[in-house]
C-alpha cells in the first residue's frame, strides 16, 4: 500500500486494521448489537474505510462495482 498509494494510505490501512480488531473486541464484550459503544466503533471503522477509499490509488481493484457506479 505504501508503494502504491503513499504513506498516508498505508497509515490509514494500519489504523483501519487495528480498529477492526477493536471492533471485534467491543462486539464480544457488549453482546447487544445496538450498544452505543459498538455503534461508535462501527462508525469509526466506516470513516476510516471511507477516508481510505478517497485516496485514488488506495482503492482496491474493482471497487467501482460492475456498473462503474461505486
Amino acid at each position: 500500500m505504501r508503494r502504491r498509494a503513499g504513506p498516508r494510505a498505508a497509515g490509514l490501512l494500519y489504523r483501519l486494521q487495528r480498529e477492526q480488531v477493536n471492533l471485534a473486541m467491543v462486539a464480544s464484550r457488549v453482546g447487544d448489537g445496538e450498544d452505543p459503544a459498538l455503534s461508535r466503533q462501527r462508525a469509526y471503522c466506516r470513516s476510516l474505510r471511507d477516508a481510505l477509499r478517497a485516496i485514488p490509488a488506495a482503492a482496491p481493484a474493482g471497487a467501482e462495482g460492475p456498473e462503474g457506479r461505486g
